[in-house]
């Protein structure tokens, strides 16, 4: 905290981070903003990118503008996720016009920036013009990746798996029934 009050932009990049995700403090999306859109105004791209994103998605915080104002700070500073995300914006037009040239624009520079998804999407696009299906698996891809993060994150604070209460007693008995440990 003491970094934060010292105007450290990794530092509230870092709590806002933390504050989002509710990793280790409770999550709470307004703290969240509070402490990125600080580190965002002292020039950190990842933590322009990360409000432009919640503003994209958070319900009760949606605010397309907001979130293309935060996305282009981060773009400006060559982050090429931002680019990506502004490309998908413009490409689909679900929170503004469809601007065609701007997505492709976008989306061919983040890809020259080594952002894969970009490139894919470009590809698909380019090709065989089907956007729905190649934005389709690769937010299946993300997600997947997500489930494997997660899984792995719980087996590391020693969480079990997804053992519901019913398989966990039938586990438990038959170990009872054979003289091992329960547990």
């Amino acid at each position: 905290m003491t970094a934060v009050k010292q105007n450290n932009p990794y530092a509230g990049y870092l709590l806002g981070k933390l504050y989002y995700r509710g990793e280790v403090v409770p999550r709470d999306v307004t703290k969240a903003l509070y402490y990125l859109e600080q580190s965002a105004g002292q020039e950190n791209e990842f933590a322009a990118y990360l409000v432009g994103k919640i503003y994209l998605t958070e319900e009760g915080f949606k605010d397309a503008q907001k979130a293309i104002r935060h996305l282009e700070s981060a773009w400006e500073k060559e982050n090429h996720y931002a680019g990506y995300q502004l490309g998908k914006l413009y490409l689909y037009g679900r929170e503004i016009e469809v601007d065609q040239e701007k997505a492709i624009s976008y989306l061919t520079a983040s890809a020259e920036m080594g952002n894969q998804y970009a490139g894919q999407l470009l590809h698909s696009i380019r090709n065989n013009r089907n956007w729905s299906a190649a934005t389709g698996t690769l937010r299946l891809l993300h997600h997947i990746s997500k489930i494997i993060q997660n899984r792995i994150a719980d087996e590391r604070k020693g969480k079990e798996g997804g053992i519901d209460r019913k398989l966990k007693r039938k586990i438990d008995e038959k170990k009872q029934a054979h003289g091992l440990r329960q547990g």
